[in-house]
């Protein structure tokens, strides 16, 4: 996960449209890790909170030209 971070980090400082590129990026991520940890899961208040946070993952790939 450091080493993630850190060359998203590296790649973002680079410029502008690097810097929107990382943030797709970690929002196409997380969009796809919410996904994954959702799956088979039952219970309503856990799928609840799985979805919300997509939601919110998808406004932020939005806002990220994505």
């Amino acid at each position: 996960m450091q080493d993630l971070f850190d060359r998203l980090v590296a790649q973002g400082t680079v410029w502008l449209a690097a810097a929107l590129g990382v943030g797709r990026s970690v929002e196409t991520l997380d969009i796809a890790d919410l996904k994954k940890a959702g799956d088979g899961v039952s219970a309503a208040e856990v799928t609840s909170v799985y979805d919300r946070l997509s939601t919110g993952s998808a406004h932020h790939l939005a806002a990220f030209g994505g």
